[in-house]
């Protein structure tokens, strides 16, 4: 398994806040993406349950099912603090809080053949350690988005996601572990 140059996550610290960059293209329309990530139907096949009550100020509140334990973790609240759906003029925004990953901001840009998605993380971590472990996470998790998109698996399958998709976050946390360092 390897990581793709392309495919690599830029990290940059401002004081005590790191920021984990992911960029991907992505051959589906803007409207298909969106709904990917607003549509709690559509999140539980490549990231995470969700609640979502689409405005500002509503809530985003995820629950990640890719579990040691095979349990789902708690209900992680959340607020949408920016949102504008893709339109016409405007390409489409959320960013949301959340409360084990900060400040969570996906950004949409058209393409000659599709949309750019622009994922955003910022937080705070306790320790340092959980930097490689989220940007690994993160990098996964849009590995099953694009997945899911393409139509290559219908939705992750989240009993066997240690089996299946453990080896895949190991390689890349190692190498997020060994290579990365905030600009």
């Amino acid at each position: 398994m390897t990581v793709e140059p392309d495919e690599i996550a830029t990290l940059r610290k401002t004081g005590d806040t790191y920021e984990l960059r992911f960029v991907r293209d992505f051959p589906h329309e803007r409207q298909r993406v969106w709904a990917a990530i607003t549509d709690p139907h559509e999140t539980v096949r490549w990231w995470a349950e969700s609640r979502v009550d689409l405005r500002v100020g509503g809530e985003f509140r995820v629950r990640w099912l890719n579990c040691d334990d095979g349990e789902p973790r708690e209900w992680l609240g959340g607020e949408i603090v920016q949102l504008r759906p893709p339109q016409h003029t405007d390409p489409g925004l959320i960013e949301f809080t959340n409360e084990a990953h900060g400040l969570l901001r996906f950004e949409l840009e058209p393409t000659p053949v599709g949309t750019r998605l622009v994922f955003v993380a910022r937080s705070t971590p306790p320790e340092e350690k959980y930097l490689a472990m989220s940007l690994a996470g993160w990098h996964v998790h849009l590995e099953h988005l694009a997945a899911v998109l393409d139509g290559t698996v219908d939705a992750i399958d989240w009993p066997d996601w240690n089996r299946e998709h453990l080896p895949r976050w190991q390689v890349l946390h190692e190498y997020y572990l060994s290579s990365t360092s905030p600009a």
